[in-house]
């Protein structure tokens, strides 16, 4: 393959396009000229083209001007052939409609090719029909056919009669001199293909003298020679409308088309229309239209809230209490309410309290997890004297007996000191 192709727009479109040299003073002056690899009498026998204003295209109005012509096998398609000229054009935005129909196939239309023209002074253009387009849906930005810099970067055709030749960007199969026996055509797709028995067949001038033979032999479309127009009688077109449908006409016996029918075969939506929808909390997600009228699918979920509606959410607070908050209807949440479910204490707080006998000791407790008070703990730093007579506790300021220190087995009175010793101790001792 050769180098690589840009695809730019204007030589994709028309092939070719430029400014005439003269300029008609009672208007522009448009002249179309028509490409194709398509065989001239074989796969095609006219060529319809049409000439719209952009509005009046989009909206199915009929075209501002509109011919017919008659394909000619003598005349090099590949090359170029001139389609019509119209004059007296306002400047503006045109839409050119290019139609290939075989009068074999009840005036069928083969292929074709839709362009959009901005006109300003006279303008030439060419239009390009592709035959890898035939079949294909004619319609603003349809088929183009393969681009190319050089006969190189087009692919081979199927038939060895036939050879790929690049032309202003565009890649098209033409069959070789000399390529097939006599009474045989090239065809691109097929190979050699014997001539047909009744090619003008249907014409109103030689309608019946395909090859001498019987005219009632003679193989194509019904005879329209009772009438002269811009169709035979029974043939049959489309285009498209819609959402990506398909509009239909038939050629009445007096050679004229007849209006189109109901669009039929749409799809659900128009190619580039955009839906969205809402998603998650208070989100959108957006999907669009493809070009085939089918919706892709939804993208990811954009602009979410904080939180969904009716939704809770509850939280620590005080002593093991609790407090909720609620989602409300735009997706943020609301403020907290008061603390309930609290416990006695905070946890691993302490308490201390007096104790023992004298009350001049202390103990302590610890709130636990739950917020619950533990158990107190053992009474310490008590101060006290015992009472040497009795046994009991004498309290600090208070007075007992202790043993005497002189004589053995007699009491002594005392006073208990803050320190839980005996002072003041000078009476007698007693037995």
């Amino acid at each position: 393959m050769g180098p690589r192709v840009d695809r730019w727009r204007s030589a994709r479109l028309f092939g070719a396009a430029a400014l005439l040299a003269a300029c008609d003073p009672s208007g522009a002056r448009l002249v179309v000229d028509l490409r194709t690899d398509l065989v001239a009498e074989r796969e095609f026998t006219d060529a319809r083209l049409r000439v719209y204003d952009a509005t009046g295209y989009a909206r199915r109005e009929p075209p501002l001007r509109e011919r017919s012509v008659r394909a000619s096998a003598a005349t090099d398609y590949v090359q170029g052939a001139r389609l019509g000229e119209e004059s007296g054009l306002s400047p503006g935005d045109y839409v050119i409609e290019c139609e290939l129909t075989s009068a074999h196939h009840g005036g069928r239309v083969v292929a074709g090719r839709v362009v959009r023209v901005a006109i300003a002074n006279d303008w030439s253009a060419t239009v390009v029909v592709s035959r890898v387009c035939s079949g294909t849906p004619v319609r603003l930005e349809g088929c183009e056919g393969p681009a190319c810099a050089s006969d190189r970067d087009c692919p081979a055709p199927i038939a060895e009669c036939a050879v790929s030749r690049c032309l202003d960007g565009s890649c098209l199969e033409a069959g070789r001199a000399d390529a097939c026996d006599e009474g045989f055509w090239c065809s691109p797709d097929e190979g050699c293909l014997v001539e047909p028995t009744a090619l003008d067949a249907g014409r109103p001038d030689d309608a019946g003298a395909g090859d001498g033979g019987d005219p009632s032999d003679a193989a194509g479309p019904p005879s329209d020679a009772g009438c002269a127009g811009e169709c035979a009688p029974g043939a049959s077109e489309s285009r498209a409308c819609g959402n990506c449908g398909t509009e239909r006409r038939e050629c009445g016996d007096d050679c004229r088309w007849g209006a189109y029918g109901a669009c039929t075969g749409q799809g659900p939506c128009a190619a580039g229309a955009t839906d969205a929808r809402g998603c998650g909390s208070c989100g959108t997600e957006t999907r669009s239209c493809g070009s085939d009228c089918q919706w892709g699918s939804y993208g990811a979920c954009t602009g979410q809230g904080a939180c969904s509606p009716g939704a809770t959410s509850s939280r620590g607070c005080g002593n093991c209490g609790t407090e909720t908050r609620s989602c409300g209807g735009d997706c943020q949440w609301g403020g907290y309410g008061s603390c309930t479910g609290q416990g006695a204490c905070a946890a691993g707080s302490t308490q201390s309290r007096d104790c023992g006998a004298c009350n001049n000791g202390r103990q302590s407790r610890t709130c636990t997890s739950s917020c619950t008070w533990g158990g107190y703990g053992t009474c310490t730093g008590q101060v006290y004297c015992t009472d040497a007579l009795s046994g009991g506790t004498v309290c600090p300021g208070s007075t007992g007996f202790r043993d005497c220190p002189t004589t053995p087995g007699a009491w002594q009175q005392c006073t208990c000191s803050s320190s839980g010793s005996w002072i003041s101790c000078g009476g007698p001792c007693l037995t």
